[in-house]
């Protein structure tokens, strides 16, 4: 492998970060040039990989400012979910449930006490936390409880996203007086007949008035929790979209809350029929790899929102602290791998239109220039993340 040559890793640092001041580029210099000395091929000496002798040298303008054991600062996530149980009571029509391979469990509240001390000194850098991702989270009877802690802990961005079948009013009126910051409903149709082929296993009824009486609840309590009703498209229901979005508008609290229409997508399985036709997969990064994470049941943390079975483990807060784990090698590797356009050597990134759909090439241009423009950098960055896909059974 080709040593990287200093004045080229110099001039890019030149022309893409002018806030680095000469003693800095110095330093870089010196390390580069003690490298190329010694023949190391990745800049072994003081750099463990491509990966974080990039991040040392580049990091973003923004990047937080905690540290390690005293060491070098390290990346937060801006959003954490935190699957509680992976139990579901609906088999709906869009959901990859039917796929997953996981067991059924809910996270043991020892774990989930760990996770939140463990990121609660950096709550101001974390802009929403969500608890529930692959199951509904009120089947979790110590969901209050969890909700009850992050309060305590000061957290004022705890999120719920929920099919709204089991959001009694004695847990509606007991979330509401604890603080909680909002609470995502789906329900993809007014029509009985046409929800309940979408959401098998609900009743239309039960659900509507969960969902009036939540909001009922909320304005009687003057309470600041906003509320999102999610309509997720498909050909079953297109046709009342207007109708539906009009009808909740009127129910809502503008300054406060959504209502979201979105598209069907097929979770990077690579269906057709489950993916809206102008949403095609390209190499943008993705925002959930490159500012969020997802942690599993067991602990594990897995690659994305998309990643149900968590065929990737990355980290694992059980062995190892939050920050230590999201700031693990595999974890750098693939954020590089996206920096670089390469999440096509990622299965699970490689059919995935979702970073089209949230924007990425414009959310991240800034970054992908940066590598781009740093040839020498560019060219080790793809070999580095062909050879760590192959490594770790990635591709």
């Amino acid at each position: 492998m080709r040593i990287l040559n200093s004045d080229d890793v110099l001039k890019s640092l030149q022309l893409n970060r002018a806030d680095l001041n000469d003693e800095v580029l110095a330093l870089v210099k010196r390390n580069m040039q003690a490298a190329q000395a010694n023949g190391t091929r990745e800049l072994e000496d003081g750099f463990k990989s491509l990966a974080l002798y990039i991040e040392k040298i580049m990091p973003p303008q923004s990047a937080p400012s905690p540290t390690l054991s005293g060491e070098k600062p390290v990346k937060i996530p801006k959003v954490i979910y935190i699957n509680n149980t992976t139990h579901c009571n609906a088999k709906c029509s869009m959901c990859p449930t039917k796929y997953s391979k996981r067991t059924v469990q809910v996270m043991s509240m020892e774990l989930f006490k760990k996770i939140i001390t463990e990121i609660a000194p950096y709550k101001d850098a974390i802009t929403n936390l969500y608890i529930g991702l692959h199951g509904e989270p009120f089947v979790d009877r110590l969901l209050e409880e969890r909700v009850e802690l992050c309060a305590e802990h000061g957290f004022r961005n705890v999120i719920l996203t929920t099919n709204g079948s089991l959001v009694t009013e004695e847990r509606a009126t007991r979330l509401l007086a604890m603080g909680l910051s909002g609470i995502h409903f789906s329900l993809e149709s007014l029509r009985p007949e046409v929800y309940e082929k979408i959401r098998v296993g609900l009743c239309h009824k039960v659900v509507l008035n969960n969902i009036l009486n939540f909001i009922r609840l909320r304005d009687q309590q003057k309470a600041a929790t906003a509320i999102w009703i999610r309509f997720i498209e498909s050909d079953a229901n297109t046709a009342e979209a207007d109708a539906f979005l009009d009808y909740w508008r009127s129910k809502l609290n503008p300054r406060l809350d959504f209502t979201q229409r979105c598209d069907m997508h097929d979770w990077a399985l690579g269906s057709p029929e489950l993916t809206h036709p102008d949403l095609q997969a390209g190499d943008s990064p993705c925002v959930h790899v490159m500012e969020q994470t997802s942690i599993h049941c067991d602990g594990t943390m897995g690659l994305c929102c998309l990643d149900y079975n968590g065929e990737y483990e990355l980290g694992n807060v059980c062995e190892h602290n939050f920050l230590e784990a999201y700031n693990s090698e595999k974890f750098k590797a693939v954020r590089l791998m996206h920096q670089t356009r390469q999440r096509c050597r990622l299965r699970r990134c490689c059919n995935c239109s979702l970073p089209e759909y949230w924007g990425g090439d414009k959310r991240y241009n800034g970054t992908v220039k940066k590598f781009v423009a740093a040839g020498a950098i560019q060219s080790e960055a793809i070999k580095f993340g062909q050879d760590f896909a192959v490594a770790h059974n990635l591709s």
